[in-house]
Order: structure tokens, then C-alpha cells, then sequence
């Protein structure tokens, strides 16, 4: 009986530490994105960023979409959402989905939805419900 409390204690130490661990993992992940959204990046590694973003951001944790709101280039946004020519890989819709995605995901919080950042870009995403 003693092996198995100890096993039990074990198992959840393990869990607390593996849990500990990801967390960990995941907010060096988000500072890293953080790092490649900052207006001076490459449009390439913006890029990278965005695809990477809805993998590691977890919507429910507000401080880090805070965080991710205040970092985000919404010029770069603003060119995904009228993008309309080819990219040698990357179709214009694929562009603009992955820019309204981003925007959506702001959305989810009352408080990002009058900020000028998000309001100027609705006329944008309007007409992209065009283009689907």
C-alpha cells in the first residue's frame, strides 16, 4: 500500500514538473514570436510568426493576448488583408485568412474591440467577406 501512495506522489510530481516545464517552454515560444512580430522584423519572419502564434497562444490566457495585441504590426496585418497578388508559394486567400484569424482572436476581448487598431482594419475585413 505504502508503494502505491508513493507511486501516486510520484506520478503527480512528475505531471506538476512535466506541466511546469511546457509552461515554461511555451512562454519562451511566445517571447520569441513577440521578438519576430516587432515592426523592424522582415515581413518574412512577421510570417513566421503569425503561423506559428495560434499553436503556442492559448486565447484564454488575456495577459499574453494583451501582450501579442501590443506587439502586433497591424501595418503588416493590414497588408495580408489586401494582399491580392500571387506570392510564389502563398495564395492571396491563405494570406487573408490568416490575418483575419489573428484579428478574431483579438476580438475575443470586449476591451481590444475599440481599440483603433482593430476599427481600422474592419473595412478591410469587410471586404474580404467578398472575396469568399
Amino acid at each position: 500500500m505504502h508503494s502505491e501512495t508513493d507511486t501516486m506522489t510520484n506520478t503527480r510530481e512528475n505531471y506538476a514538473t512535466s506541466e511546469h516545464k511546457q509552461s515554461v517552454n511555451r512562454e519562451a515560444q511566445i517571447m520569441e514570436i513577440l521578438e519576430l512580430l516587432k515592426p523592424e522584423s522582415t515581413d518574412e519572419q512577421k510570417f513566421v510568426a503569425l503561423l506559428l502564434l495560434p499553436r503556442i497562444l492559448d486565447p484564454n490566457d488575456k495577459k499574453v493576448v494583451m501582450n501579442v495585441f501590443h506587439s502586433m504590426d497591424f501595418t503588416f496585418l493590414t497588408r495580408l488583408l489586401v494582399t491580392t497578388s500571387e506570392n510564389e508559394h502563398i495564395p492571396p486567400e491563405t494570406l487573408r485568412a490568416i490575418a483575419i484569424h489573428i484579428i478574431e482572436c483579438f476580438a475575443e476581448y470586449e476591451e481590444l474591440l475599440a481599440q483603433k487598431q482593430l476599427t481600422s482594419r474592419i473595412q478591410y475585413m469587410v471586404k474580404n467577406i467578398s472575396f469568399r
